[in-house]
């Protein structure tokens, strides 16, 4: 019994440790909702950008996920991007949804999400989006 509670806390620990490992690690999650079948949509690209300079055309791409299929990504950001590069600034997450549509023989009347965002400080940011054929929105 006593080996049996041991295994089972040491698979508790190692589990909190790497979800903490993810929470902690990484600054940005976003998750992508079908608000008319109300779940998440797994396999939309979205992809990261930051701001380099005081022109709104000088963007950097950053990195590129796919939404697993409760519809999130929440691996971006690292707290350092490169080790000497502070995350503080202006940062913009592009969702193609192109396509999204099309298995389900509906169209949809936008084929990119575009989302520009501050980070000003090393808290962890949560950008939920919910999208319907006509339009999106979040919070």
């Amino acid at each position: 019994m006593i080996r049996f509670l041991s295994l089972l806390l040491f698979s508790f620990i190692h589990h909190a440790s790497a979800v903490n490992d993810i929470f902690f690690t990484y600054l940005l999650r976003t998750q992508v909702f079908d608000a008319a079948l109300s779940k998440g949509v797994p396999g939309i690209k979205v992809e990261l950008y930051k701001l380099s300079g005081s022109s709104s055309d000088d963007w950097i791409y950053i990195d590129a996920k796919i939404t697993d299929r409760q519809g999130v990504v929440d691996d971006f950001l690292p707290y350092s991007i490169d080790g000497i590069q502070s995350v503080n600034g202006k940062y913009k997450l592009v969702y193609n949804t192109e396509g999204f549509y099309s298995p389900s023989d509906r169209s949809a009347n936008y084929s990119k999400i575009i989302i520009e965002f501050d980070v000003s400080d090393a808290r962890h940011s949560y950008i939920p989006i919910s999208i319907t054929r006509y339009g999106h929105t979040f919070k």
